[in-house]
């Protein structure tokens, strides 16, 4: 542990701080207890400490904002290290102590509270042999990085019951900046705001999901006045009146009653999608796009007048058909698109709309009965991990994930070219287990959604070294075909049998 005697100040919140300042100061003793062995001393408070100066000075690590730690503010000023850039962005160098030349700071500077949270995580993946252990005292190696988040917002998105020990999913999607969970399900969890709470605090925000016109049987219940619609696997006519004053009254009633008390961000929803259209006389001449806006535009009014701070996403599929319509949807409403070639960003560079990655491995449990709150043990997590372990080894030997960083770069360098100002990214996760598991493609995603500008190999390196994977992957024998980018589909599958892949159109 720390010897009495070591030379070192740590300026940053106090532990017990709450949100995620208090969260960004344990994570920081978090690492160099795991990495370096060493335990940090008490923090001395950011609003209140001074950066000793007079020869000899301690080391010290300063962590924050320029808001929240007058030390940093100074720092900055003095042109220590450069000021953080964009939302989410941060600034950190570890370099000579302006008192003393052989005395080191290390000092994080966040735009934000997240950015500050962010520069640990990247501390922790690419620069953690900067800080050594030299006869029980902290030997800090001088280094700089700055960066911020090229997609603002980076996360997964989970379809039915396969997640569970959500607290520990979370945390690992915080720990590789990722800052958005879309979950969901018929259901709402039964420690949902416990959930939102952990969340929050770790830098992610939640976003319940439910059906607006999907499976509406899985979702409410049904009285005998409710107008099924008419056609073959048609769930529900979207002109019925009754159907249109149930829904708007149920949703609304649903949002206030269960789920905006659990503190949620925002709420997900998608209607008629996967689903034959209507065939009744006053939906037959009308495109699925028209009945959409026509259902889903008042329930956004309604819900906008007396939760205007909660965030509305739109799900669309490529089988709702012309997307010409969808500029007239409500603009307070984001739009996130799966399965789609075209249409995104239709509807200015204003626009809030996102993306969803599907080209790693997912599969779902989703029905009308699955539990919100999977049961599960940990031995039915690793046999659960062992049973699909092979979707996500990414095949043959370093070459190969240098190129599989790359189709992912490629991807978010697409995405990014798109008009819109306010973006959103992310995969369909849910069979992942991250609570359990880190796989390369999940991060090297989350890091090419971060900046698809970051140096391939130097990334790629740190990011095996970081998850323990760089023996297995020198030794791997090479692919026997070589990989190729399928613009979002598998990028692993060979070329021979690329023939009997559907292509969803994952073009972004």
């Amino acid at each position: 542990m720390w010897k009495d005697n070591a030379m070192i100040d740590v300026i940053c919140r106090a532990e017990n701080t709450p949100g995620i300042e208090g969260y960004t100061s344990r994570e920081l003793r978090r690492m160099v207890r795991e990495h370096v062995g060493l335990e940090l001393p008490p923090a001395l408070p950011p609003d209140a400490a001074e950066l000793a100066t007079e020869a000899p000075a301690p080391d010290a690590i300063v962590v924050g904002t320029a808001d929240n730690n007058r030390v940093l503010a100074q720092l900055l000023r003095d042109g220590f290290l450069p000021p953080p850039e964009h939302p989410q962005g941060y600034s950190m160098r570890c370099g000579p102590h302006p008192g003393d030349e052989r005395r080191r700071i290390l000092a994080i500077a966040g735009t934000d509270a997240a950015g500050a949270l962010y520069a640990l995580r990247d501390l922790e993946h690419y620069h953690m042999e900067c800080l050594r252990r030299d006869h029980g005292d902290l030997d800090m190696q001088a280094f700089i990085r700055r960066d911020y988040p090229r997609i603002e917002f980076r996360g997964h998105w989970t379809w039915g019951c396969n997640m569970p020990d959500k607290k520990a999913w979370i945390e690992n999607m915080s720990r590789w900046k990722l800052n958005e969970l879309i979950h969901w399900d018929n259901y709402l969890p039964e420690r949902a705001k416990e959930y939102v709470d952990a969340a929050h605090e770790c830098g992610v925000r939640v976003v319940w999901g439910f059906g607006w016109g999907w499976i509406p049987k899985w979702n409410f219940d049904l009285g005998p006045q409710f107008d099924h619609g008419q056609g073959d696997r048609v769930e529900m006519c979207p002109s019925s009146a009754f159907n249109l004053a149930f829904f708007r009254r149920e949703i609304l009633r649903k949002i206030r009653e269960d789920y905006a008390p659990t503190g949620c961000d925002g709420i997900y929803f998608q209607s008629f999608t996967e689903a034959p259209k209507c065939q009744c006389p006053r939906c037959r001449e009308k495109t699925m796009g028209e009945l959409m806006l026509n259902f889903v535009n008042p329930i956004i009014d309604d819900v906008k007048a007396e939760f205007p701070d909660l965030w509305i996403s739109c799900g669309i599929h490529h089988d709702l058909g012309d997307y010409a319509h969808l500029k007239e949807l409500d603009p307070r409403c984001n739009i996130y698109w799966e399965n789609c070639v075209s249409g995104t960003s239709v509807r200015g560079e204003g626009e809030d709309f996102g993306y969803i990655h599907k080209g790693i491995h997912y599969g779902h449990g989703f029905s009308k009965d699955c539990p919100a709150d999977p049961p599960y043990t940990e031995a039915s997590l690793a046999e659960w991990m062992a049973s699909n372990e092979r979707h996500y080894a990414v095949p043959g030997g370093r070459d190969n994930h240098y190129l599989y960083m790359t189709f992912l770069q490629r991807w978010a360098g697409r995405f990014l070219a798109k008009r819109s100002a306010n973006k959103h990214g992310c995969l369909v996760a849910d069979h992942s287990v991250f609570c359990r598991r880190t796989p390369f493609q999940l991060v090297a995603l989350a890091e090419a959604q971060w900046n698809p500008d970051l140096p391939t190999k130097h990334t790629v390196d740190r990011l095996l070294t970081h998850l323990g994977m760089d023996a297995a992957v020198d030794q791997a024998p090479e692919a026997e075909a070589p990989l190729l980018d399928g613009g979002g589909a598998p990028p692993w599958v060979a070329r021979a049998a690329r023939a009997a892949v559907p292509r969803e159109g994952h073009d972004a």
